[in-house]
């Protein structure tokens, strides 16, 4: 007795929930042809997507957090909102205030043993040059304490190049390729062990960002005049960054010193170099050739 009412509640559900159309199918549900016509007329014959992008790409930026931009960009898609009709658009704070930087002129050249401009770029945070500084350039190459006490001395308005030659291929292959199903179910079963962590990957690990670290520190005591370091992203391309503030890498990233604290060291400059250029002048350094350089940053 119980199965049976319990079939016929079941059936009863089912008759409800197909009613109102022939032979139980669901009911259609309503389209809005016209709203749909009127959204592809005005996409197609009045939009302003590529007016709109320009806004917030060359118009209003770089937009670095904290910076002149920054507020500038905000205050332009708030006009902008405003203008298409939405209300209440406003700028609500998302971080711990921190300290603003905008960079207004950067020059980099290579004057000796042969010149060429330089392709690099500031990292963020980072301190001004006073002016144009012509510097000889010096690799710290040590890759341990006592080695890098052989410099003590002779960093003193150097412009100093802190890392290695950059290796890279060709670019013949995609940047980026799709994950086979079988190599998502490998990293959906790969334990907390497994996972990589940043000093996993090529190129890095603990010690070397232990180094890295001492090396930054010793160059900022030793009153370098800049810092150039190489960007890692492949050729012709400078992938820029925050400038780094020496600190010891067991602590957790987001309790470490940042350049943008609003009680901060002072930086001196630290430079992206394009890896092109980085080998170039590392090369020369290790042929025994005077290379001098030539930089402003304000």
């Amino acid at each position: 007795m119980r199965l049976l009412t319990a079939a016929l509640l079941v059936l009863e559900l089912t008759t409800a929930l197909h009613a109102g159309t022939p032979g139980g199918s669901p009911a259609p549900e309503a389209v809005d042809t016209a709203a749909i016509s009127r959204i592809i007329d005005e996409g197609m014959n009045r939009s302003r997507v590529m007016e709109t992008m320009l806004g917030l790409t060359d118009v209003n930026g770089p937009r670095l957090t904290w910076s002149p931009g920054f507020d500038r960009a905000a205050l332009w898609v708030i006009e902008r909102m405003n203008a298409w009709g939405l209300s209440n658009a406003r700028v609500e704070r998302w971080a711990p205030l921190g300290v603003g930087w905008t960079l207004k002129k950067f020059s980099a050249s290579v004057l000796e043993p042969y010149a060429f401009p330089l392709h690099a770029y500031p990292r963020a945070w980072s301190n001004g040059t006073n002016g144009t500084v012509r510097a000889d350039v010096v690799h710290l190459d040590a890759a341990t304490d006592s080695a890098l006490q052989l410099y003590r001395g002779t960093l003193k308005g150097r412009v100093v190049l802190v890392g290695d030659s950059v290796g890279f291929d060709s670019p013949f292959e995609p940047m980026a390729v799709r994950e086979t199903d079988s190599s998502l179910l490998a990293l959906a079963n790969a334990g907390p062990e497994r996972r990589r962590r940043p000093w996993d990957l090529p190129g890095g690990n603990m010690q070397r960002r232990i180094m890295a670290m001492r090396k930054l520190e010793f160059c900022q005591s030793e009153k370098a005049a800049a810092i150039l370091l190489p960007s890692r992203s492949g050729p012709g391309i400078i992938t820029v960054q925050a400038a780094t503030v020496p600190d010891d890498p067991e602590i957790p990233y987001n309790r470490r010193a940042q350049s943008h604290d609003r009680i901060r060291k002072e930086l001196i400059p630290q430079i992206a170099v394009a890896p092109e250029h980085y080998n170039r002048m590392l090369r020369l350094l290790r042929a025994g050739r005077k290379v001098t350089i030539e930089l402003a940053l304000s």
